[in-house]
């Protein structure tokens, strides 16, 4: 709210008037950073009682990653209107979503004597009545791991180790791990259990089993597992698969997708220099050829900032210089990566495998 307030005054000294502008919640995934969720339910709302300013969001981003998107998306949209959502950038095909907006619309008097509502739903008595329900955990807790039948319970302690990243386990790690040193080196426990593991982890996002909240899970686990064996793996001079810098193109903020590739390159074993979001093509050459680098990552959520990836392209080779590049985000595609001379992948599992093609291409 503070930057609000003080956008506003600036825009008083020209003349702008507060009711020019719509303040954005600003979405983020829910499977990455849920507690962001609540803060944009906040920031609607403070807009409103604060300065009396319209809002607006993008609600599709709330459901990135998980499965049933548009329940998410639906549920979001109705707390986002109790909070004072005055507009937003949603699929106006959707069913759900209209049915949301439309009893939202009586409930807050925008539909007088339910008019509107009447007309389109009179025929229905209860929406979705023949649909089957799902039936809750009789336990109540949520399920973050796979549920197998046939899944037989780790005996050994690297299968104990494996299991743990696979079930994103993160805290039973460190114990784990500092038994297993007593016996195997650290570089084994990496390369023979800890990577596979998180491979596996891959597979199974790929196949739709595994989905966003899941792939975090096991990517902070591997991440806190590699952290521990860091010191040993130091003493026997474990080397890198290679090392790669990332960012976000300039012009563009959106770094959910580009933090998510960059944890899961890191867990595969790279040295990975995160540079953030918004950041220039001279400044990404330049850490480039700083580290050394051995690819180049570039993510881009927007028609507006992809060229941002062309630009860059051309500068690099404008300057001499020939650094494998990976591009990836939403609006980014195979086609648009060949027409720039980049190579392109569709999400962070896919990035690790184009990043280990291009290494031991480099290699032979």
């Amino acid at each position: 709210m503070k930057i609000v307030e003080k956008v506003l005054l600036e825009a008083s000294k020209i003349g702008l008037p507060a009711e020019r502008f719509i303040v954005d919640g600003l979405i983020m995934a829910a499977s990455a950073t849920p507690h962001l969720a609540k803060i944009s339910l906040e920031t609607v709302s403070e807009a409103y009682t604060q300065f009396g300013l319209l809002a607006t969001c993008g609600l599709s981003n709330i459901s990135f990653g998980l499965p049933g998107r548009n329940g998410i998306n639906a549920t979001f949209l109705s707390m986002l209107i109790g909070a004072g959502m005055d507009c937003a950038i949603l699929n106006p095909q959707d069913e759900l979503l209209n049915i949301i907006i439309d009893s939202a619309n009586v409930l807050t008097e925008r539909d007088p004597h339910a008019g509107e509502f009447i007309a389109r739903h009179k025929s229905v008595k209860n929406f979705f009545k023949d649909l089957p329900t799902v039936a809750p955990s009789s336990t109540g807790e949520p399920k973050n791991q796979i549920q197998n039948a046939d899944k037989k319970s780790p005996q050994s302690l690297p299968e104990k180790i494996y299991q743990a990243i696979v079930d994103g386990n993160k805290a039973s790690l460190p114990a784990l791990l500092e038994e297993a040193l007593h016996s195997l080196p650290a570089q084994e426990l990496l390369n023979k259990h800890m990577i596979p593991a998180i491979m596996a982890v891959g597979d199974l996002y790929d196949k739709k089993i595994y989905f966003l909240p899941q792939l975090m899970q096991s990517a902070e686990a591997m991440k806190a597992g590699t952290r521990y064996l860091e010191p040993a793996l130091k003493e026997s001079k474990a080397e890198s698969r290679g090392t790669i810098v990332i960012a976000t193109v300039k012009g563009d903020i959106h770094d959910i997708g580009k933090n998510i590739v960059a944890i899961i390159l890191e867990n595969y074993g790279f040295k990975v220099i995160d540079l953030g979001k918004d950041i220039a093509k001279e400044v990404i050459l330049e850490k480039a050829l700083e580290h050394k680098a051995d690819i180049i990552s570039l993510s881009a959520l927007m028609t507006t900032t992809m060229v941002e990836m062309e630009q860059f392209m051309s500068y690099m080779r404008d300057a001499g210089h020939k650094i494998p590049v990976m591009i990836g985000g939403a609006v980014v595609n195979e086609r648009y990566a060949q027409e720039i001379g980049a190579q392109y992948s569709k999400d962070a599992v896919g990035a690790t495998e184009l990043a280990g093609k291009i290494m031991a291409l480099k290699k032979s």
